[in-house]
C-alpha cells in the first residue's frame, strides 16, 4: 500500500463551514503528480455522484453505498409523498441505515432548499470523515479529501450570482420535488 506522506501534509485543512483554499481541479491536477498511476486511477473514480454497487476499491464501495443508501431514502420519501412506486427508482438492496432515514426526515421539514442541500451535505461530510477512521497518508485519505473539495466547490458554484438565482426559483418550489440526488 502506497503511503503519500508528503503530499497529504501538505494539503491545507478543510471545515465544511469554510471555502477551501484549494480547488478540486487543482488538487486534481497535483495529485495526478504525486499518486501512482494506479492509485490515480481509483483515486479519480471519487465523485460525489459515485454510485456503482461493485466499486473497484473499498473505500469508493463504502463511499457508494452511503450515497446510494441516502439516494434511496430520498426516492422513498419522494415515492410516498407523490404516490409514485419506489421501487422503479431504487438501486440496490433495499436497506437504509436509521441514521440515513433520520436525515432526510429533518430535512423534510426545512423551508430553504439551500438549507436542505447543506444538511444533507453535512452528513455525508460525517459519514466520510467516519470512514477515514484508520487511515493516515494513504489513497483512502486522499480520496475522502477529494470528496470533501468537491462539496466545498459546489457550494462554491451555488454562493455566485447564478446559483444564489437558481436556488431563489427553488425556494418557490416543494423542497422535495428537486433536491439534488
Amino acid at each position: 500500500m502506497n503511503q503519500y506522506y508528503y503530499f497529504v501534509a501538505s494539503l491545507p485543512s478543510l471545515d465544511f463551514h469554510k471555502q477551501a483554499t484549494l480547488s478540486y481541479p487543482e488538487f486534481l491536477k497535483e495529485a495526478q503528480r504525486h499518486l501512482s498511476a494506479s492509485d490515480f486511477v481509483f483515486f479519480a473514480k471519487a465523485t460525489l455522484s459515485y454510485d456503482e454497487i461493485n466499486a473497484p476499491h473499498p473505500i469508493l464501495q463504502q463511499w457508494a453505498d452511503i450515497n446510494r443508501r441516502l439516494k434511496n431514502e430520498i426516492v422513498r420519501f419522494r415515492s410516498k409523498k407523490f404516490s409514485k412506486d419506489a421501487a422503479d427508482y431504487l438501486r440496490g438492496d433495499s436497506y437504509v441505515p436509521l441514521e440515513a432515514i433520520d436525515i432526510v426526515s429533518q430535512v423534510a421539514k426545512l423551508s430553504n432548499p439551500l438549507e436542505a442541500e447543506k444538511a444533507l451535505d453535512l452528513f455525508r461530510w460525517k459519514k466520510l470523515d467516519e470512514l477515514l477512521v484508520g487511515h493516515s497518508f494513504d489513497l483512502e485519505v486522499l480520496i475522502v479529501y477529494a470528496l470533501k473539495l468537491q462539496i466545498l466547490d459546489r457550494y462554491q458554484v451555488l454562493s455566485s450570482p447564478q446559483g444564489q438565482k437558481m436556488f431563489e426559483r427553488y425556494g418557490e418550489i416543494e423542497i422535495f420535488e428537486h433536491i439534488h440526488v
